[in-house]
């Protein structure tokens, strides 16, 4: 009785307008699309960006709701006109937090790091979206400052090897660690000192949840994130595209070891309104909603 799609690319606005499609001709009633992150703003290109807003208008009008994770996210589609506000539902991502489970000591051991460095790690995708090039750019500076800092960076991507050669160019290798593709990512969280995420745009990135649940503070970018890192309180967040402000985020907290223990502890408290548990619950809730609206019945 109900589809539900979810964003995963930039042609993703194509796949909602044909699956939206397709679900009025087979008889599906409703319809609840999740961006994760609207489309139109993986490109810079003015006709590009015009075209995919337009796709997702489309697509919004054969929708009966579309889940928002953040509230930035919602706004964008307030201020974009892509949906009215009561279409336009915030439900955040959620994480499960039972699965984040470690201790710094056997995670070290896996990095292969010693106890007293100081370690700010990311698990990301290397690409565009993640800007992981101009995150490594902005934190060569910063290892040669500083030798006791590591950056260890967790994920692969098409951007990998482009990272890897900029690593090798800086000669920074035996400070800055690219693991690619790890099974046990999540275990590997429980060795950094804090947790780093430089996206260009997001709607909210479970590795910042699982981050929080690993008792890590936070230094994001401007955005989605915002929903769940309060700049103070459980991390830094800092303007897209600004390296020195990056910078200066990651300086902060490497001097001040009383700072990044507070934020940890913050992130533990502030996580626990972003559990899979309440994502589920509020979804099944709205769908719910749309099918007795409708006139459904739901056993």
């Amino acid at each position: 009785e109900v589809i539900g799609e979810e964003a995963t690319g930039r042609l993703t606005t194509l796949v909602v307008s044909r699956g939206s499609r397709d679900g009025i001709r087979i008889g599906v009633p409703v319809i609840v699309h999740t961006p994760n992150a609207w489309p139109f703003l993986a490109t810079g290109e003015w006709l590009l960006r015009s075209l995919y807003r337009g796709l997702e208008r489309w697509a919004a009008q054969r929708s009966d709701a579309i889940i928002c994770v953040s509230d930035h996210e919602r706004q964008l589609g307030l201020s974009y006109r892509i949906a009215p506000p009561e279409k336009l539902t915030l439900i955040p991502n959620g994480a499960d937090l039972s699965a984040v489970h470690g201790d710094r000591t056997t995670a070290r051991t896996l990095l292969g790091l010693p106890s007293d460095v100081l370690v700010f790690g990311s698990v990301t995708r290397f690409a565009h979206q993640k800007d992981p090039l101009g995150l490594i750019a902005a934190l060569i500076p910063i290892a040669a400052r500083f030798p006791r800092f590591h950056l260890v960076m967790v994920g692969e991507g098409p951007l990998l090897a482009a990272a890897g050669e900029l690593v090798a160019r800086h000669r920074a290798e035996g400070q800055i660690h690219l693991t690619g593709f790890r099974t046990d990512a999540t275990a590997l969280l429980f060795g950094f000192d804090a947790f780093l995420l430089s996206s260009r745009y997001e709607g909210l990135a479970y590795g910042v949840l699982e981050a929080m649940a690993a008792g890590l503070p936070i230094i994001t970018t401007a955005g989605g994130n915002e929903q769940a890192v309060q700049q103070g309180v459980n991390g830094l967040v800092v303007p897209v595209d600004d390296r020195t402000a990056l910078q200066t985020a990651v300086t902060t907290l490497l001097q001040d070891h009383d700072r990044r223990r507070s934020f940890g502890q913050q992130s533990r408290v502030r996580v626990q309104q972003f559990t899979v548990g309440g994502m589920v619950e509020k979804t099944e809730a709205l769908y719910r909603r749309l099918v007795e609206k409708k006139g459904l019945l739901l056993e």
